[in-house]
Order: C-alpha cells, then structure tokens, then sequence
C-alpha cells in the first residue's frame, strides 16, 4: 500500500503557531497532526491487512518543505513508527500539491495506486477499505475508461466546488461567490452539475496518470491538473454521506479538538446517523443524505458563529436534530401544509422538519439575523426547496398557518399572544417543569412525553406540547 502525506505546506492559517514549527508537528493532546495520521494508517493496515507480513507492503513518503529538519527528526524519534518512510525534499522549492506528487512518485517501489492525505486532515473514513475499493474500481476490466483517480468528496459548505457529471465524473470546478468557472468542457454549467467539496484524500492511479503528468513542469495545484485534465481521463467522486471530515489547519478548528477527545469527536457523527436511523428506518436515500451532511455544516458555522454550544456540537444528533424530529414522531403534517417555525436560531426544529416533510412548506424566522443566515446557508447547501427565511420577529409576519413549531423561545401564553392568530395550532419544544408555565393557558392543550418516545437520557425531561387556538 502506497501512501503520500503532504506535509510540506507553510500552514498560514495556524499562525502563530507554524512561525516556529511545521504544521504537521502542530500537537493536539500532545500528539502532532504527522502522528496522529501514521499512527491512524499503521493500525488501519495492519488491522485490515490479510497477510502474515506485518507493515512490511506499507510505504509512506512525506513531502517536506517548512521546518523540513524538525520533521525529518520527529519520524527518526520514533523509529519511523516501525514503517517504511521515506521524505519527498522541496526545500528548495515549494512545488504545490500537483508538483509534490509528481516529484514523490519515483520514490515508490511500484506503481500500484497511491493514497494521499493532507496531513491536517481528521477523520473516521476507514482509509484501507476505501483504499482497497478505489484499486479493485482501477483494475475492473468492466470500467471503461480505467479511472485516473478517485477523489474523496462531501457536501460541506465551501465558496469553492469541483463539478461532476450525473456519472461522476469530474467536469470543473467553480467559485460559487464570484461565479468563476474551470473547466475544458465549454458548456459547463455549475446548475446542471454535481457539486462537491474536496476533502484533501484522493488515490491516484500512476498508470494512466503519469503520462499526464510528465507534462506538467514545476509547481502547480493537483487540483488546476485534474481539472484540466478530466476530459482526457476519468477522474471519479467518492461522495461521503455518513463520515465526518475535519480541516484541521484553522486555529479556531485546533482549539475546539484541544477540548474534546479526538475519537469520540470524529466518530459522532456516525453514531449520531445510526440513532437517527433506528428511530426513523424508514428515511429515503435524499434524506438519509441531507441529514448526515448537516454534521459538517453546522461544525463549519460553529467556527464562525456561536449558533450551538462549541461544547455540544458533537450532540448535534441527539440533542438538536433527534429532538427536532421528535414532533414528527406525534404528527403527520399532511402534504401542503403551511408551517412557521418561530424563533428558528440556526435551524431547529425547522429545518430537520423540512427534511422530514419535503411536500409542506417551511417558514423559518428569527429575530437575530446572523442566526437566519446560517439556517438559510445550510438549507440551500443540503438542498432543500420548501423553506424560506424570514428576519422578522413573529407577531410582524403576515399569512395564515396550519402549524407553527417553536423550540423553548418564551412561555406559551406569550407564545398564544405572538402567533395564536396566524395558526390553529401550536407545538412546542419544551423541558423543566410547566406546571405553573401552562396554569395560565386557558386553550386546550396536550402534552407528550419525549423520554416515551426516545431512550436516550437527554430526553427524560423533553416534552411537546401542543396547543389549539
């Protein structure tokens, strides 16, 4: 097994930290980024590997460049982790990411296909199995042509997307803030493609790209290379629906996984999904996907805007979108009902409900615009078309509704007064003791115990109630 870690960049978002050191020596829990990954690869191939011949097949090059001694010296601290390692050297010259792999191919025994990892990449992808499917993909004799490459891909919010045809194929590339578009294709349309976020992991096929390659001179971007090439060779998307990928190399991004254990952080995710799926077995595949791909999006806000708790972000599952879909569990909205949700923050319970309920309409407000801007960004980005947003406070939006839904916004007899004319009904997310809360409701009124519906211990104080008005 091949595998090429790029680890020779400048890492100028981890300022000031890199002024001293490489990024790949950057530490979370005092063990650096470098560490963490080949410790990862190691037990993964040794786990997986169905031979008697311990690491002896497994070969890592590490292309270096910024503090290229310190990094040298760590692998040689550690016996070069029992592995063969060797080092791609661009001290002389920063060759990018197309250019560092064209200069490390040569230091491999063969030319099998090589996996490559940025190394401030986290994840929980199972690297070997996806490495195993890639080369019996390479090898099929049924895939015509043979692919070029395979590249890890997700629907992550980004300015930046590669494009890809219905087959999955690679076509472009297009900034969605400016409407740039690559592409050798010149009626590409970014509306009429797929577009994905590249999470930094790819494997190359050396056989059919190297003659590609070798045209290629100095330093450019793997990236500027596939696209350019992608209509001479199929370069193919690994969409990842149900694992969690983190871009490590942001300080605000290192300081959240400095207070959390790294394992249980990056693994939540598909626990989060496997919940989710026991309770509701019957998801389509679109909402099984836009529901695993909020994981990320919320992850990605968080770092710009307090929208959850930084602290409870890995609950996202559990506490946010679980107790969403609760309401679910109670109501069947019929197909064309109206529903506000009312004081929306980031997106709950509105947008799991959308997911939920494709054929009724959604109308998320909020007061607090940043918080609208965010459920509205991740909206458009999992692809939901029965939701609009409002900056509003409730009693100053106009129409008529079937339902309004709310998450703890304020008591229900303030609830009653704000929207209690708009609607018929009334749901609310709420926990704690009521008692004194609904003695001043005098509508008719129903309350359902959450921990009735969902095991989890979260829940033991959660209820829905619901209100005619």
């Amino acid at each position: 097994m091949n595998i090429l870690i790029f680890a020779a960049g400048l890492g100028t978002r981890l300022k000031p930290l890199t002024d001293t050191m490489p990024k790949a020596l950057v530490p979370i829990h005092g063990t650096p980024l470098l560490g963490i990954l080949i410790q990862k690869l190691k037990n993964m191939y040794v786990a997986h590997s169905d031979c008697s011949c311990g690491t002896s097949n497994l070969h890592i090059v590490i292309n270096i460049h910024h503090f290229a001694d310190q990094i040298i010296q760590y692998v040689r601290d550690n016996d070069s982790f029992g592995i063969d390692i060797k080092f791609s050297d661009e001290r002389d010259m920063l060759l990018e990411t197309g250019g560092g792999l064209k200069k490390a191919m040569s230091l491999f025994p063969d030319d099998t296909p090589i996996l490559i990892h940025n190394v401030d990449i986290l994840s929980n992808v199972d690297l070997y199995s996806f490495y195993k499917q890639t080369v019996a993909l390479f090898n099929s004799t049924s895939t015509h042509p043979q692919p070029a490459a395979s590249l890890m891909v997700n629907s992550r919010n980004s300015s930046r997307y590669l494009l890809f045809d219905e087959n999955d194929h690679l076509t472009g590339w297009t900034n969605v803030n400016t409407n740039e578009v690559k592409s050798p294709y010149p009626q590409c349309s970014p509306e009429q493609c797929k577009k994905y976020a590249f999470s930094g992991i790819h494997i190359v096929n050396p056989k059919v790209l190297k003659p590609y390659l070798d045209k290629w001179q100095g330093k450019f971007s793997i990236t500027d290379f596939y696209i350019a090439t992608c209509d001479k060779v199929s370069i193919i998307a690994n969409y990842l629906s149900d694992h969690n990928i983190i871009d490590v190399g942001k300080l605000d991004t290192l300081d959240t996984l400095q207070s959390q254990d790294i394992e249980q952080y990056i693994t939540c995710h598909e626990q989060g999904l496997n919940r989710l799926e026991y309770y509701f077995p019957n998801l389509t595949d679109i909402q099984r996907t836009q529901i695993s791909q909020l994981y990320n999006l919320y992850f990605d806000w968080n770092q710009k805007i307090n929208v959850i708790s930084r602290k409870d972000i890995e609950n996202l599952y559990e506490h946010h979108v679980l107790h969403s879909l609760s309401i679910a569990k109670v109501f069947q909205f019929p197909p064309n009902s109206r529903i506000m949700d009312l004081g929306c923050g980031g997106g709950f319970p509105g947008i799991p409900l959308a997911i939920m309920f494709p054929e009724c309409q959604f109308h998320l407000v909020d007061s607090i615009g940043k918080k609208i801007k965010v459920a509205q960004s991740i909206s458009e980005s999992i692809g939901l078309k029965n939701v609009i947003f409002s900056h509003s406070r409730g009693e100053d939006i106009k129409g008529h509704y079937n339902t309004v839904v709310t998450r703890a916004v304020m008591p229900m007899n303030d609830l009653i007064k704000c929207v209690g004319r708009k609607t018929s009904c009334i749901i609310a997310l709420k926990g704690g003791e009521l008692d004194k809360e609904l003695s001043d409701v005098h509508k008719p009124y129903k309350i359902w115990n959450i921990s009735e519906i969902f095991s989890e211990e979260f829940f033991q104080t959660k209820k829905i109630i619901s209100v005619k008005c």
